[in-house]
């Protein structure tokens, strides 16, 4: 047994998570619900990572009870692969003044 699933929520988790960080960085507004909604329902990349992480949802905790050194070690390189993106993603709206 591999770490597919588990793959596959990582991926979900973080794209979810950088996208909702991006959208609060600089406070909660009624245009980060109307954002949301939109994200769902036009970004069908977004959507399929999200339903593939759910299907496949069930069978983690046997691939994490299954999983040798190697496949922990790909999970942790996959999660660390996202570090940069969600750096970028807290950092501050810059305004420029008018």
């Amino acid at each position: 047994m591999d770490v597919h699933n588990a793959k596959e929520l990582l991926v979900a988790v973080n794209e979810v998570s950088i996208f909702l960080i991006a959208r609060f960085v600089d406070g909660l507004g009624a245009d980060d619900a109307v954002a949301i909604w939109e994200k769902l329902k036009n970004d069908d990349e977004f959507k399929t990572k999200i339903m593939v992480a759910y299907e496949g949802y069930q069978q983690i905790d046997d691939e994490l009870a299954d999983a040798n050194l190697e496949e922990g070690i790909e999970l942790v390189q996959m999660q660390l692969s996202y570090v940069p993106k969600i750096l970028a993603a807290l950092k501050p709206v810059t305004v420029i003044a008018a």
